[in-house]
């Protein structure tokens, strides 16, 4: 037992850590549906759920992912633990949370690379150990294979640049996918486009302009016509959304070609599907322009499961992206999977008598360097507090104020003390396990990867 006996009872209430195996309510090693199928798990750089129109969003920015949406499980409400992307894939990856895993950044100060806990495995290492064929196919620098998160995969075909096109990514995807080979596969496909600067490709530019449905809809979420980078850059919010749904429906046309893979090679009715954004964007909202905080918006995922023979529904619990795989092996039976459930802190958001519960977040570590205090969330029933390290911190009312304006910690003081403390009581306890686990070693990056990561803003002038 990992979690200590006087919290536990806590812990699970709030669905924080698991304790003994993939969360209460899954079976570890009788799972249900297709035996050893192949696995596509595509994620989604800095993609918000409510640019989709499968979320809602106005604009037809993604018909394939919302063809995809209607065919298998959609979860209206996931947040991430992190607004940021290798912690944020870390913790999908492991299933734990980042004060559990130990990547609390892109990047550590003075320029080292975070690296995972020596005591958790990935899910690519357990499925190679169980046979199947591993292949990444990275897009983006932040992503690196001395993090640890290469684990497991035969085939790591990371960015030679800061980043590459979603399309180059997706054809060495795609020539991997086409090998003649037996075994099951695992495939993760990451896509970095919708990521700043937003620069549509050719065909794509253009296809969107400001409107009044646009001006509508940033009106409902008070966003300023400008906001600025932490390291000053104007940023002016009807153009960069414009040209940021051009760069999502780029992605979007990258994903069908992967799905349209599977059914050119025969292999769709033996392969689960799984798309998931890794975090959102500001995009001028609460007067940020990128992400690394907590607002809604940046900590948000979309998350579509896709197993054949998995009904279609939308799912309106609240979940966290630490779900993703506990879900996903209890829809399938594969072997040797149970010492992933017992590390893991996520639990199996589909299983029999699964509720919503309260769910947490926190800002990246590197805003610490632009002056912003590590900030932590706890989302429970409509209620959104965020602690900043002070008495009081700030409250939203989700039901009436969905877009967090509204600051009412005054008008609810006990709640607030309540809140408060549920959430040092998680710090504390996550704090712990991941003492427990042990800190990766913090490496240092050799100078290319770390004039790519510049390149992207993660050493020096921008977010995370």
């Amino acid at each position: 037992m990992r979690c200590s006996r006087a919290l536990a009872p806590l812990l699970l209430a709030l669905g924080l850590v698991a304790c003994g195996g993939g969360g209460e309510g899954s079976t570890p090693g009788a799972p249900a549906g297709l035996e050893r199928p192949n696995v596509l798990f595509v994620t989604l750089d800095t993609l918000r759920a409510d640019h989709l129109g499968c979320y809602g969003y106005f604009r037809e920015t993604s018909p394939r992912l919302d063809a995809l949406a209607d065919e298998s499980v959609l979860f209206e409400h996931c947040t991430v633990p992190m607004a940021t992307t290798l912690p944020s894939h870390v913790s999908m990856l492991t299933s734990t949370w980042p004060l559990e895993h130990g990547v609390l950044a892109n990047v550590t100060h003075g320029g080292k690379a975070f690296a995972i806990s020596p005591g958790l495995v990935p899910l690519s290492k357990t499925l190679s150990d169980a046979g199947y064929r591993t292949g990444a196919f990275i897009s983006a620098k932040p992503l690196r294979p001395n993090s640890g998160i290469q684990a497991g995969f035969e085939h790591f075909d990371d960015s030679e640049g800061p980043e590459r096109d979603g399309a180059i990514t997706v054809t060495r995807a795609l020539e991997w996918l086409r090998q003649d080979e037996p075994r099951p596969f695992f495939l993760w496909v990451h896509l970095f486009d919708p990521h700043s600067p937003f620069t549509p490709k050719p065909g794509y530019a253009g296809r969107f302009e400001a409107d009044a449905d646009l001006d509508a809809w940033l009106a409902e979420r008070d966003v300023a016509e400008v906001s600025r980078r932490p390291g000053g850059a104007v940023v002016p919010t009807k153009p960069s959304t414009d040209d940021y749904d051009a760069e999502i429906l780029y992605t979007d046309a990258q994903v069908g070609r992967l799905l349209d893979a599977l059914d050119e090679l025969g292999v769709a009715e033996r392969t689960a599907v799984m798309v998931v954004t890794d975090h959102g964007e500001g995009m001028g909202q609460h007067g940020e322009p990128g992400h690394g905080l907590v607002w809604q918006e940046q900590v948000r995922a979309a998350w579509i499961l896709h197993v054949p023979g998995l009904a279609p529904r939308r799912v309106s619990e609240t979940v966290s992206t630490v779900d993703v795989f506990p879900t996903l092996l209890g829809r399938v039976a594969i072997p040797g999977v149970e010492s992933f459930l017992e590390q893991a802190s996520g639990i199996d958001a589909l299983a029999v008598g699964f509720e919503g519960r309260p769910l947490f977040s926190q800002s990246s570590a590197r805003l610490v360097e632009y002056g912003q205090p590590v900030i932590y969330t706890l989302t429970r029933d409509r209620w959104r507090y965020h602690w900043l390290g002070d008495e009081r911190g700030l409250l939203f009312d989700l039901t009436t104020d969905p877009h967090e304006l509204a600051d009412v910690a005054a008008e609810h003081p006990e709640l607030v003390k309540r809140l408060r403390d549920e959430l040092l009581g998680t710090i504390a306890e996550l704090a712990a396990r991941g003492g427990e686990l042990g800190a990766g070693e913090a490496v240092p990056l050799d100078a290319a990867t770390l004039q790519a990561l510049r390149d992207l803003g993660y050493t020096s002038t921008d977010d995370e």
